[in-house]
């Protein structure tokens, strides 16, 4: 269970779709102070449904009202309410309420990011059309993420209900970020060259799993049309050699995480000179090959931000190869223990050696690129 209030970072509060219990309250309130005694004034151990809950915040509490948040997740079916009119960021948890309320308020929404949290089958479903399409009256949305699990997706008739779909995303020309739903759809995707066209500032593209799979590359490549896409993350994939060579000649890509099984693959990574955040994940390398196609990396010229994982723990002239590259202010990987005993080398590990382990989001974010803010 999760409390009704949740810090998400100096500003922000997340507010989930139940009322918690008075343990959860009292826990909370240690943390965010200002909020304590309306806390306690509220339904203490009373789950109610979001229209109640959305009723009081915004009568009983006059000090923390609902235009004054801009994150609210929220479960589509139950709600039947306008939603607040100052929310930024909103999560529609299994969106298939036919209440076409919660829908037309979209519109008036000064949203930023929306993520869809669905079943599978709600892309067969009228609602989500509906959804898309009060969707391409809000200008100011940036961010579009579908979430669920792959599983219950029909791939026989897949591309048939994709097209509606799709058609409505590529009218969504403010995004700036994609994450695409996951499922195996590899025939859908020839549907795909509009939506890029009809995306000309998208600039953050996720791909799910098994959507790049190296025995059907075609899907992928025409996704490589989003001419300002400056970061990509395959980290769930494992592209071909034919998707890679794209990948190393788009002129605007900045960013990149993928899954990588061959020297051969890496071989055409280093070539990708505009890189300047690097994720790779080689969990199922072969050991043999490690430490020379790690090495290979230390080639690229722009590279600031290094994440190696699934790597054996690499030794010094790989380590001081990475370090030598002028440009690489970050780097995680495994090293080996002989690498502290060069105290050389030691000293400009502790200059780039990252502190903490960071997500592929979090590399992008301290890179700089504005798109994810």
């Amino acid at each position: 269970m999760h409390p009704i209030w949740e810090r998400a970072d100096g500003r922000r509060l997340l507010l989930n779709p139940h009322l918690g219990t008075a343990k959860e309250f009292k826990a909370l309130s240690e943390v965010n102070h200002s909020f304590r005694h309306h806390l306690f004034e509220a339904k203490r151990s009373t789950r109610v449904t979001n229209e109640r809950q959305l009723a009081v915040l915004s009568q009983r509490f006059p000090r923390v009202r609902c235009v004054t948040l801009d994150r609210l997740n929220l479960t589509g079916r139950d709600l039947a309410a306008d939603l607040p009119r100052e929310i930024r960021e909103l999560a529609l948890v299994h969106c298939c309420s036919d209440d076409v309320r919660w829908m037309e308020s979209l519109r008036t929404l000064p949203l930023q990011k929306l993520s869809l949290i669905v079943d599978p089958k709600l892309y067969q479903s009228p609602v989500f059309a509906e959804v898309l399409e009060h969707l391409r009256h809000v200008g100011t949305l940036q961010q579009l993420e579908f979430k669920g699990p792959r599983s219950g997706l029909d791939f026989n008739n897949i591309s048939d209900f994709m097209r509606p779909w799709m058609e409505g995303i590529a009218r969504l020309t403010s995004l700036q970020t994609l994450a695409l739903p996951p499922g195996d759809y590899f025939s859908g995707y020839s549907e795909w060259q509009p939506v890029c066209a009809g995306l000309p500032q998208l600039q953050y593209l996720i791909v799910p799993a098994n959507n790049a799979d190296c025995h059907r590359p075609a899907h992928l490549l025409t996704l490589m049309g989003f001419s300002q896409l400056r970061a990509l993350d395959l980290s769930e994939t494992r592209p071909s050699a034919q998707v890679l060579e794209a990948i190393a000649q788009h002129p605007s890509l900045r960013a990149l995480s993928v899954r990588v099984d061959s020297k051969a693959s890496v071989q055409i990574l280093s070539r990708c000179s505009s890189l300047e955040v690097l994720r790779v994940e080689m969990d199922d390398f072969p050991e043999s090959d490690l430490g020379e196609s790690i090495k290979s990396l230390a080639s690229l010229p722009n590279l600031r931000d290094l994440v190696v994982s699934g790597n054996y723990g690499i030794g010094p002239d790989v380590v001081r190869a990475l370090c030598d590259n002028q440009s690489l202010q970050s780097l995680s990987v495994e090293i080996d223990e002989s690498c502290t005993d060069d105290p050389e080398l030691a000293m400009k590990l502790m200059k780039v050696r990252a502190k903490t382990e960071r997500s592929f989001s979090q590399q992008i974010a301290s890179s700089g690129m504005v798109f994810l803010s």
